[in-house]
């Protein structure tokens, strides 16, 4: 069994049901701008990385093994598909949006093209990954989205990246916790009439 999570009681998360059930929340909160089935790709994307044997060394005992680059196996996934919008919410699940890059750029300038000249053999080799996940080749955009647009597609990466990491904080933290993840608060009705009074003249 592959690990995504490990609690300090020894109990472990299947790296396949964590992808899986990011996967359904980051679609769940994408529905209503019309990205579902892009966040959802995303979701399965976003921890490629720990299917390799260095991934999974950490995962087994994250005490004595150092940490591991999983986000770039998924952005080049991404990549490779055409999809550089899940690419870059997958490359800054953990560390947040980076900037582009270029044919330029190095592995070692921190930007999403840099990122994806890794190369992720040896130890890193995540390619296990196939064995458990399927990803949908076939990619369709929100009817709203103008891919001409630069600012709507940056404004669309930003709502997708932001779907991905609340469903990966969320699934963690039940797994963890081993309980329902938070949830509740104001209705939003509630929170924008706070808002509205907080910024009246």
């Amino acid at each position: 069994m592959f690990i995504a999570h490990k609690r300090e009681d020894g109990s472990l998360q299947p790296l396949k049901d964590h992808l899986e059930g990011v996967a359904a929340l980051a679609e769940e909160f994408a529905a209503p701008f019309g990205g579902g089935a892009h966040a959802r790709r995303a979701g399965l994307l976003h921890d490629l990385g720990k299917y390799s044997p260095d991934g999974q060394r950490r995962m087994n005992d994250p005490a004595h093994a150092p940490k591991v680059d999983h986000s770039t196996a998924g952005a080049k996934e991404a990549k490779d598909l055409g999809d550089p919008f899940a690419a870059f919410a997958v490359a800054g699940h953990h560390a947040g949006l980076m900037n582009m890059g270029g044919k330029v750029s190095t592995k070692d300038d921190g930007t999403l093209y840099g990122r994806c000249k890794k190369e992720l053999t040896g130890s890193l080799d995540y390619s296990a990954w196939r064995g458990e996940i399927a990803i949908d080749p076939k990619l369709s955009f929100p009817a709203w989205l103008d891919l001409r647009d630069g600012f709507a597609g940056q404004f669309y990466t930003r709502m997708l990246f932001s779907c991905l990491v609340d469903a990966d904080f969320l699934d963690t933290e039940r797994f963890l916790q081993g309980e329902a993840a938070r949830g509740g608060g104001e209705p939003m009705a509630a929170l924008l009439e706070k808002l509205r009074t907080h910024v009246a003249p």
